[in-house]
């Protein structure tokens, strides 16, 4: 892998990491509150949970267009990359596979990294509103 596939990979690996903690964090503070809200819960309580639904969708959409974005654009450069093996002379033929095997590989990791990032971003981020929030 390259320094720059490697540097994604650990992005990633991060940001699983921590959208694994605040998750879990996120769900249970809103579930506490929706038991603590009863059939008739406060205003404040029916604005966190209409949001809690609008934020879900907002980032689900933001993360498949970023992953179609990404996808779209390393297309191209793969495309390229294996256009390129198929017109290297016979004995440079295995570093051009190579070379277009390590893009295949690097697109991958910075596809999941792109898509995962609105989804990081929310999470942690409900994590740490709520967490000062009072119930």
């Amino acid at each position: 892998m390259t320094r720059r596939t490697l540097k994604t990979a650990a992005t990633l690996g991060r940001k699983t990491m921590e959208t694994a903690m605040a998750a879990p964090q996120v769900v249970a503070h809103r579930v506490g509150r929706m038991a603590t809200a009863g059939a008739n819960p406060s205003r404040r309580d029916q604005r966190e949970f209409v949001g809690m639904v609008a934020e879900k969708q907002q980032a689900f959409v933001q993360s498949w267009m970023a992953m179609a974005t990404e996808s779209l654009r390393l297309q191209q450069q793969i495309w390229s990359s294996l256009w390129t093996v198929g017109l290297t002379p016979w004995p440079r033929k295995q570093a051009a596979s190579l070379t277009a095997a390590r893009r295949m590989q690097s697109a991958a990791v910075s596809i999941a990294e792109k898509g995962l990032t609105p989804v990081h971003r929310k999470a942690v981020s409900n994590a740490k509103r709520l967490s000062k929030a009072k119930r």
